[in-house]
């Protein structure tokens, strides 16, 4: 049941985000096309087995957060057009399950 709560919390996320650039651009607009990568959808559903839904919004929006900031260090050594959210998000994945099973804290996860 998990999953299906995930998945719909992602259709929510990308429906309010078509939404929006449609209404922004006043044409109807595919974020996957334009402003989002494929890859990063696809990275999203292959996640949501690892969350509960009260754990996968925070790793959520936090992630995104996380990926935010990367970006913004990353780009004052070295200039990117793109950001590679899938690669960003699971960095910090990894880093959360790290810290998770190391020291024993529980971030978002």
């Amino acid at each position: 049941m998990d999953i299906i709560y995930n998945f719909v919390f992602l259709l929510i996320n990308i429906s309010g985000l078509t939404l929006y650039f449609s209404i922004k651009e006043k044409v109807f607009v595919n974020p996957i096309d334009r402003f989002i990568g494929l890859g990063d959808i696809v990275f999203f559903i292959a996640i949501t087995p690892l969350f509960k839904l009260e754990t996968f919004i925070p790793f959520f929006i936090v992630g995104l957060l996380f990926s935010l900031l990367l970006y913004a260090i990353i780009l004052l050594f070295k200039k990117i057009k793109t950001i590679p959210l899938a690669g960003y998000l699971a960095l910090y994945l990894v880093i959360n399950i790290v810290i998770q099973n190391v020291f024993n804290i529980n971030i978002s996860i």
